[in-house]
């Protein structure tokens, strides 16, 4: 198959970067791009345990900071309106 090839240097730096980015962004952007990130951890569980099981961590922990971001926002925004 084309998608077996297993981890690549290509795809660690393409990860690394999608990471970086996800970390230095903030609201929706960081909510997706962090659902990027657990998907590719699942796609990774099968040739490398301890990359995958980082990246769902960062991932999922980046998800939760989305989401309580925005709902903070959404909290000063009915206050304050």
């Amino acid at each position: 198959m084309i998608f077996d090839s297993g981890i690549t240097i290509v795809h660690v730096v393409f990860m690394l970067a999608f990471c970086v980015f996800a970390l230095w962004k903030t609201g929706w952007i960081r909510i997706v791009l962090s659902l990027g990130i657990i998907v590719w951890a699942v796609w990774a569980l099968q040739y490398e345990a301890i990359v995958a099981g980082t990246l769902f961590g960062l991932g999922t922990m980046l998800f939760f900071m989305g989401i309580l971001a925005k709902i903070n926002q959404s909290r000063e925004e009915a206050q304050g309106g």
